[in-house]
């Protein structure tokens, strides 16, 4: 709870512990116990007062005020008078007098940091945290910069919806257990770390400015001026890091006075907030909470729901931060009913929250009361045999003992995240991906297990809860972990030997929430709604009558043969100018066939995207429904977007249209590559592959060969090639930058068997075979991917059909989901870095430039206000190509759709006008949905490298555990991190593109260590779980400054 900041400072009222009180009282009864000490702090004590409040860093709501053990007037039993004391300086002179005869010998003592790894747990009960306000970094993705680039443009102010802190901003950061929250005043950035002032009159540095409530604009920027001489202006070393500074390595009190008054005041009003409101708040989960499903709401979502009208809003129609704060501090004590969702959306002042359901939440409580019932039992001195027996934790514990003896029969168990593969062969054509079904889980069973997947799966408690320990317990009571840690990893572990867990299962799908992941009643097990005009939203085509027949245009489709989905095409249309073209850009059309408001859409809403994991694909639409009515062929309908091109890769003029195309014809990327640019692109790779399956792609089309296009067709791809080539020239020209990254691609077979629902989750599965994994990367030679680089025509062709598209919708002021680059007035401009750093750059250019250049564009973030997006050299940019696979392109196209229909209905065009009534969705609307869905995309982004990273983890270990086959030999270790207080060196085996961690032997220290130092490893230590390679440094070998430095030595005398 929140408790007024003045009486934390002052403690004008000493507390005492209710545990310590009655020990204390017990001892004082004891006939054999030694007299206890005289306790000022009890005997200055008054009447019991007992006050409810949000009290920093306390995981009580109840705090023990004043209680007296006996008359204040009376000595406690068997006390002696106190004896005289000398007359002495109080005990704030002694301290004061301490510190200046001291504070200059004193050295900070070097400690291991308490941070848990991924997967482990501290416990902070025994080992609290106060002072370290650390945080984990979240990954922040490159949206669309490998074809980056951009040339000056005006970059919008976005507002509170911005996503990164500006000096004046307000944050909450919380210590490491989060037993301590503290306020604290953005102050500025320096570098890689961020610089804050706390309410406590003391400053801090981190790493990572990733907080959960952020109050834009609390303060002035000018009012900081007071503070920042006394500062550090640059980073600090990496020890003081995330730690409060003490006083007298800070700024004086007197000089950030007026700083620390208005954050205190603001605590205050948050804490009279919840005074005033408590039995709403503390009841917050059952208001907000479905019965079974996950929800996800923004803090005013929550605040409006819990506190209603009961505190006016302001002005704006908004509640006061105070009153959000005390709504958010109330909602993450909460230890299983919310969790403030990591800081993927792309406004601060949106943070999503997720509210587990209550069947979940009650499901937890009843085996946390079930295990310490059992505990009580086995630490009473009198236990019962048939009470024990009895417990529900030791049924459990039987069955899952005898599940798991079944298990290693077949599988081997290993610390390693996973259990080993399956000592039985499958036949040719056997089906072993569903398991075989075993003995049936009893419903005693079925707590216990959704309770570890709450604690290992979906991750419903933090590192630091207390929950972890009922977690333990019960791996424990099981009796079969022995010489493991009883954490997060073995927990995953023992699901899989439970037959809950398939053992190649990865935590991508409980990450992401997907249909039939686990047994929660928290997860909607449905992948699509029925398709119907009435229940499903599927309504007859809106665009019938302004549909252009493409007649024999030939469109090209180019996309992998596996291709499901087929949602976009090209075509090219001459002119009367030899140098110029029309460009067409064919999307499939859902929304002409889909209410906004229709069962369809709110799927494809709450889906977000099409999910591709390696070995499982969720459609955004249903399957069957989009072949037939969708995905583009003959006859089908389509938008295109137009653009009038010349041979220079200039735009001229553009439009949107609708259609239907009659010629459509399929190719590959390499088909294309090979008659648009007459060259041989094939990609050399290196192949790792574990398992004996082969991997077939089934075709879903007829695909066309090279020799199968006729000259006229051959000539258009031509052309397009290089009108395409031309704009990826001039984009150049403006500051494109294409960053030359090693592909890599993991594929998983099940001999053919695609994913299905379970069909029993009831029951305990055995799994007999194991799926193929193969890992391919791109071979190097002389440090350069051996592959022919070929312009992305196709591309580029999106990106101008997506700046068509938003360039149409801006001209119209209609809102939709733009990409743009917000301004960040606290960073150089882009261009300026460009001009100073790159431009005029040797090639290629160093990767620390790189990524100082991707952070003075930061995050691209969706925005109904248009405005240009940076990173691709465009005044507006939107995605529109994918409707069928990510729903921000299929609002896109309600919007534009209904302003074709307007424009058509009133015969006039909507250029400049202000008026909105006729769009599909208002902007309100959407102003509402783009912060889940930003923050739904970076977390499928998210997910997706995770998967990948743990098949590829997967293979590694089934080779180096289990001799599936052999890896590369020598492992060559090339670092790109040095963490000098854990002793590591992060880095990637070249050979396999597989990062990992490096302990630095005894033969080498952190500080000689420097990125690019290359050495021969082995495997240490594999956790398919946490994604954890760790390595053991041979020796050492040439840097890649030895080796650049060699070339070019022998360059020169050649």
């Amino acid at each position: 709870m929140l408790r007024p900041f003045q009486v934390r400072r002052q403690a004008s009222q000493p507390l005492v512990c209710l545990r310590c009180a009655v020990r204390y009282r017990h001892r004082s009864s004891s006939k054999d116990s030694r007299r206890p000490v005289t306790s000022r702090i009890l005997k200055d004590r008054s009447t019991a007062e007992i006050r409810r409040r949000f009290v920093p860093g306390r995981a009580c709501r109840t705090s023990l005020e004043a209680q007296p053990l006996w008359d204040s007037n009376s000595l406690p039993p068997h006390e002696p008078p106190p004896l005289p004391r000398p007359d002495l300086p109080s005990i704030r002179e002694r301290l004061r007098q301490w510190e200046i005869d001291n504070a200059n010998a004193y050295k900070p003592v070097d400690v291991n940091s308490d941070v848990p790894e991924p997967g482990h747990t501290v416990n902070r009960v025994i080992h609290p945290n106060y002072v370290e306000f650390q945080e984990v970094s979240e990954t922040d993705g490159l949206d669309d910069y490998r074809e980056s680039n951009f040339e000056r443009f005006d970059l919008v102010d976005v507002g509170d919806s911005r996503g990164f802190l500006l000096p004046g901003d307000l944050v909450e950061l919380s210590s490491l257990g989060n037993r301590r929250q503290e306020l604290a005043i953005f102050v500025r950035d320096l570098g890689m770390q961020t610089q804050f002032y706390t309410m406590t009159g003391r400053w801090l540095h981190r790493t990572n400015n990733s907080v959960k409530f952020f109050v834009p604009g609390f303060v002035e920027p000018k009012e900081l001026d007071a503070i920042r001489p006394y500062l550090p202006d640059g980073e600090v070393d990496t020890s003081l890091e995330g730690r409060l500074q003490s006083f007298q390595d800070s700024v004086a009190l007197e000089i950030g006075k007026p700083l620390i008054l208005k954050m205190t005041n603001f605590w205050n009003q948050a804490d009279a907030t919840f005074q005033s409101h408590a039995q709403q708040l503390d009841n917050a989960h059952k208001t907000v909470a479905d019965i079974f499903k996950f929800r996800y709401a923004s803090l005013d979502e929550i605040a409006t729901k819990v506190l209603g009208n009961t505190i006016n809003r302001q002005d704006d129609g908004k509640y006061p931060w105070a009153v959000l704060y005390a709504v958010h501090r109330t909602l993450l004590k909460d230890d299983i009913g919310f969790r403030a969702l990591p800081h993927g959306s792309y406004q601060r002042t949106n943070v999503q929250y997720e509210i587990n359901g209550s069947s979940e939440v009650d499901a937890i409580r009843r085996v946390v009361s079930w295990v310490r019932k059992y505990v009580e039992i086995k630490l009473s001195n009198h236990a019962s045999e048939t009470k024990l027996a009895a417990s529900e934790v030791v049924l459990f514990a039987n069955h899952a003992r005898k599940l798991i003896d079944i298990s290693r029969n077949n599988r081997q168990f290993t610390s390693h995240g996973m259990i080993g593969p399956s000592l039985r062969t499958v036949e040719p054509g056997e089906r072993f991906r569903a398991g075989v079904p075993g003995e049936a889980f009893t419903a005693n069973d079925l707590y216990f297990i959704r309770f570890l997947e709450s604690w290992a799966c979906l991750g419903s408690f933090s590192t630091h809860s207390t929950l972890n320990g009922v977690g333990s317990a019960i791996l424990r009571a099981i009796d079969r972990y022995e010489n493991v840690s009883l954490d997060r990893t073995t927990g995953w572990t023992c699901l899989q030997e439970l037959g809950a867990l398939a053992p190649w299962e990865t935590t991508a799908g409980f990450d992401l929430r997907l249909p039939y992941t686990g047994r929660q009643d928290a997860i909607e097990h449905r992948l699509h709604p029925r398709i119907s005009r009435m229940a499903g939203g599927v309504v007859p085509d809106k665009l019938k009558a302004l549909r252009k027949d493409w007649l024999d245009t030939p469109v090209f489709c180019v996309d992998d043969e596996a291709a499901h989905e087929i949602d976009d095409g090209f075509s090219l249309e001459s002119t009367d100018n030899p140098n110029e073209y029309w460009v067409h850009v064919h999307s499939a059309d859902p929304a002409a066939l889909l209410d906004p408001a229709g069962k369809v859409a709110q799927f494809a809403e709450s889906l977000a995207e099409t999910i591709y994991l390696p070995d499982r694909m969720i459609p955004m639409l249903v399957p069957d429904w989009a072949h037939a009515n969708v995905s583009l062929a003959p006859d089908m309908r389509c938008l295109t977007f137009s653009a009038k091109m010349n041979l220079q890769g200039e735009l001229l003029e553009s439009k949107i249209q609708p259609g239907i195309l009659r010629n459509v014809q399929y190719l590959t990327p390499a088909t294309f590559q090979d008659i648009a640019s007459c060259a041989d692109v094939h990609i050399a790779k290196d192949n790792f592959v574990v398992g004996n399956h082969i991997d077939t792609k089934t075709v879903s089309r007829l695909l066309k060969t090279s020799d199968q296009f006729s000259e006229a067709e051959r000539e258009q791809m031509k052309i397009i090639h290089t009108i395409t080539g031309a704009r990826a020239s001039l984009m150049e020209s403006k500051g494109a930058i294409t960053a030359g990254v090693r592909e890599t691609d993991i594929s998983v077979s099940f001999d053919g068997f695609p994913w299905a629902k379970p069909k029993s989750p009831s029951h305990s599965h055995q799994y007999f075979g194991d799926p193929t994994i193969r890992l391919a990367v791109a071979k190097t030679a002389d440090d350069k991917v051996l592959e022919e680089r070929a312009i992305n025509a196709v591309g580029i062709l999106m990106l101008l059909a997506g700046e068509v598209a938003a360039t149409w919708c801006k001209e119209r002021n209609i809102p939709i989901p733009y990409r743009i680059t917000p301004l960040n007035p606290d960073k150089q401009h882009p261009y300026e870095f460009f001009l100073k750093n790159i431009k005029h750059a040797a090639k290629p250019i160093p990767i620390d430039t790189m990524m100082n250049y991707f952070s003075t564009i930061g995050k691209v973030q969706p925005s109904t206000v248009p405005g240009p997006h940076a990173a691709l050299g465009m005044e507006a940019f939107a995605k529109v190509t994918s409707p069928m696979r990510r729903y921000c392109d299929m609002l896109a196209h309600f919007q534009i759709e209904s302003a074709l229909l307007e424009e058509a209905r009133t015969g006039q065009s909507l250029v400049g006008s202000t008026s909105h009534h006729y769009l599909a969705l208002s902007k309100a609307r959407l102003d509402e949905i783009l912060p889940r869905i930003a923050a739904r995309e970076r977390q499928i982004g998210r997910s997706k490298v995770t998967a990948n990273r743990i098949w590829a983890i997967q293979l590694v270990l089934r080779a180096w555990k289990f001799g599936e086959f052999e890896l590369p030999r020598p492992l060559e270790f090339t670092v790109r991190s040095v963490n000098p207080d854990t002793n590591t060196a992060g880095g990637v085996v070249t050979k396999m593109m597989i990062g990992g961690n490096m302990r630095i032997p005894s033969w080498a220290s952190a500080e000689d260590i420097e990125i690019g130092d290359r050495f021969e490893v082995e495997i240490d230590d594999i956790n398919t779980y946490t994604t954890t390679i760790v390595f053991k440094a041979l020796k050492s070998l040439e840097s890649e400054a030895e080796i650049a430095a060699k070339k070019l030595a022998l360059a020169a005398e050649q």
